[in-house]
């Protein structure tokens, strides 16, 4: 019975001191925010269609430029 009141007191000894432990929260912290940027970059660059928005504001920007070469010439 003795033997029981000691593991009892020491187990919750032990677990407090478990979980006042916050050694590993940042690391766990980082991990979920890398997550989270990584499936957000993921949507926007490949499922977002964002590079082919891109490709497609790139080329008209070009189209436009060599067509107004010739504005600034003067006749």
């Amino acid at each position: 019975m003795f033997n029981n009141i000691i593991l009892k007191a020491w187990t919750n000894v032990q677990l407090r001191k478990y979980f006042k432990d916050e050694r590993g929260i940042t690391a766990i912290e980082y991990a979920i925010i890398g997550v989270a940027m990584a499936s957000a970059l993921y949507f926007i660059f490949d499922k977002g269609n964002f590079l082919q928005t891109l490709s497609s504001a790139w080329g008209t920007m070009g189209t436009k430029i060599s067509g107004a070469q010739n504005i600034l010439k003067t006749p």
